[in-house]
């Protein structure tokens, strides 16, 4: 069994290969994270050295999509932790514009495989609006758009959202119906590289358990852009165990339980 100091001489070469490769920046990433993962791919492959993993992502580059897949966390269901998606649901109409029937666009960061964009996508209704869902992996993106899931991925999906939006599919799998795949935009963007969101002017932005996997420096900066994507009085949803910095003075907590903010609904970009 490989421990973690074994795989540590050889992480910055894997990240560079994997940059160079995919075009993905994991140097962000806490290091702790990373050097687990790597070292359950290395016994799944087989490698008995760090140079013996890298000459395998060298020359299988399936490995290196592997590798990416298993660095990019993505354990997530329908409406998971419904009582976050319960306050969500409560707050839409308490949203910019969200009274009056203008478009709504929300934002769900870090999507993995689009069981969360699917479910805001859900919560909208009938009012007019769309869902964004970005993810770095371009293999989950894939799965997000062909919308199947496996049952167990809508254990906790209130019954009658399942109804409205999803139909059977094969072999104890659901597939999202068209007209909920038509208010969804699945795109490629890497939150701790780029300083833009995919779009702007949003009205809510969910960015739940991507934080905890990033170094200080870098939540701070991917938290500035997702508020500066928000319009005022905008909505940023966190996972349970994230929080914000006191620097970010645009945000004032809405939910401290669930890890719900609002922007200010006048005021100045984060500091």
């Amino acid at each position: 069994m490989f421990t973690l100091e074994a795989t540590e001489p050889i992480l910055d070469d894997v990240v560079a290969c994997v940059r160079q490769s995919h075009g993905v920046d994991f140097a962000g990433y806490r290091r702790g994270t990373l050097l687990r993962r790597l070292a359950f791919r290395m016994v799944r492959v087989g490698a008995r050295s760090g140079a013996a993993y890298l000459r395998t992502l060298h020359e299988q580059p399936v490995e290196v999509a592997r590798l990416v897949e298993h660095l990019t966390v993505k354990v997530s269901r329908f409406y998971r932790n419904a009582p976050t998606f319960d306050a969500v649901r409560r707050l839409l109409s308490d949203l910019p514009g969200g009274d009056t029937g203008a478009p709504l666009r929300l934002w769900s960061a870090g999507c993995g495989h689009g069981e969360e964009a699917y479910t805001l996508a859900m919560l909208l209704d009938d009012r007019p609006g769309e869902v964004w869902g970005s993810d770095i992996d371009a293999a989950a993106l894939t799965i997000a758009r062909q919308g199947t899931y496996a049952t167990h991925a809508i254990a906790e999906l209130p019954e009658a959202l399942a109804r409205r939006w999803l139909e059977p599919g094969q072999a104890a799998t659901v597939r999202v119906r068209d007209a909920l795949r038509a208010r969804v935009r699945f795109v490629h963007h890497d939150l701790t590289a780029e300083r833009a969101a995919p779009a702007a002017s949003y009205h809510l932005v969910c960015c739940r358990n991507v934080l905890i996997y990033l170094t200080p420096p870098v939540q701070q900066r991917v938290l500035e852009t997702l508020v500066h994507s928000l319009v005022p009085g905008g909505i940023l949803c966190l996972g349970e165990a994230e929080w914000i910095p006191p620097s970010l003075s645009a945000l004032t907590p809405v939910d401290h339980k669930r890890r719900i903010f609002r922007r200010a609904p006048s005021g100045d970009h984060a500091s």
